[in-house]
């Protein structure tokens, strides 16, 4: 009978950082290529035997660091899953204390509990900002395989410095796939369509520890935070990049499909048409005047296409339940940005503007996200909405 086939993907190198889900994702990966062309390989003591032939597997994945790259085939592209910090070195403790072949230093953790585990210096200077030396690692691959030729027992990270702040954040930018252990099958969606993948109807999550509790004070999650600084921000901008990243692939497609098209110049937004944007209650009015109320929560968008070669001044105009101005700010895909707040005679203006360089790195596509600090209850009657401010127009003059 005929075989079933189906086209070889293109490179993939998955750099699986410990307690990260990798095992589940690792084996997802293992079924999307043939078994030729999966490097052998599953980290750097292994990679001595296979040097020559590196560069023609197609997918290479292991606890290598991002250093492995440079010697991967020039279109190889990378992804990399990241777990909240906390959460992955509770995990990382706790295998260490299960399991003999993770670690060395399992012997000294054995008959510890986890409380102690965490208040051992020794144990936690090798968990520390792990997920952030993964990135930075440097060392030129030949000089770690010279390193391991000499001698084979030794470790790659020797070659390494502390990580660098600037420098995991400037290389979490350059992760082609970046997924969250927390939405891990959205990364395999996303990962899947992009790469030509066959989807996962399910992905379980494999090589978790067994059922125990893991209560720890608020002084030793505070020790856990200290000891994972840069890694506590590199998660954090790892969520507004993978949320920048659905918004410009969604955008993408409106306009691809004609659902959206970009303005030429300035332009208004109708209040009482389509809401480009989330955080936004249904229009209201009253004698000809129209208004919408942001809610529940204390955060609205506005998500639109704009000149890639444009530059514009926002405004947006709002009436609030009280007297003073709300503390309102504004991100841009991700950033924030000034935004002035003034009183004019109906009401406040805030005012912002969107730069040219900012519109030109996305290709125009432009996510405002606005923060109001807060969201009351209406107590109006029977109103029990949570209500930010009422906006009544917003417009974008453009700059050219």
């Amino acid at each position: 009978m005929a075989r079933f086939e189906a086209e070889a993907r293109d490179p993939l190198f998955f750099m699986h950082i410990p307690k990260t889900a990798g095992t589940s994702m690792r084996l997802f990966l293992r079924n999307q290529y043939q078994p030729h062309h999966i490097c052998p390989a599953v980290g750097w003591r292994d990679v001595p035997a296979i040097a020559a032939d590196l560069r023609r597997y197609r997918l290479v994945q292991g606890h290598f660091q991002f250093n492995l790259l440079e010697a991967l085939a020039p279109s190889t592209k990378i992804l990399t899953i990241l777990r909240d910090p906390v959460a992955r070195t509770i995990s990382a403790l706790r295998h260490l204390r299960r399991d003999p072949t993770f670690h060395p230093m399992h012997a000294a953790a054995r008959d510890k509990t986890l409380g102690q585990l965490v208040r051992d210096p020794g144990i936690m200077a090798q968990q520390r900002n792990v997920q952030a030396a993964h990135l930075c690692a440097s060392a030129p691959p030949e000089r770690v395989l010279d390193l391991l030729n000499t001698a084979p027992d030794a470790d790659p990270v020797s070659l390494e410095t502390r990580p660098d702040r600037q420098r995991a954040l400037d290389r979490l930018e350059r992760i082609d796939f970046l997924g969250l252990v927390e939405d891990l099958a959205a990364a395999a969606d996303e990962l899947s369509a992009a790469m030509d993948f066959h989807p996962a109807a399910w992905l379980p999550l494999m090589n978790g520890a067994p059922d125990e509790p893991a209560a720890l004070s608020e002084a030793e999650i505070a020790i856990l935070c200290d000891y994972n600084q840069i890694d506590l921000e590199l998660y954090a901008r790892a969520e507004k990049i993978i949320t920048q990243r659905r918004f410009e692939a969604a955008m993408r497609r409106l306009l691809a499909n004609g659902v959206y098209r970009t303005p030429q110049g300035g332009f208004e937004i109708d209040l009482l048409g389509i809401m480009p944007g989330s955080g936004w209650y249904a229009p209201e009015g009253h004698d000809g005047r129209h208004w919408r109320w942001t809610g529940p929560d204390r955060r609205f968008s506005l998500e639109l296409p704009m000149r890639p070669n444009g530059a514009y001044q926002g405004r947006l105009h709002f009436v609030t339940r009280r007297d003073a101005a709300p503390a309102l700010s504004v991100e841009l895909n991700g950033a924030a940005i000034p935004l002035d707040v003034s009183l004019t005679g109906g009401g406040w203006l805030g005012s912002f503007e969107i730069p040219r360089g900012a519109l030109h790195a996305t290709g125009g596509l432009c996510r405002l996200v606005f923060d109001t600090q807060t969201a009351e209850v209406s107590g109006s009657g029977d109103d029990l909405r949570r209500l930010g401010i009422a906006v009544n127009r917003i417009a974008f003059v453009c700059r050219d």
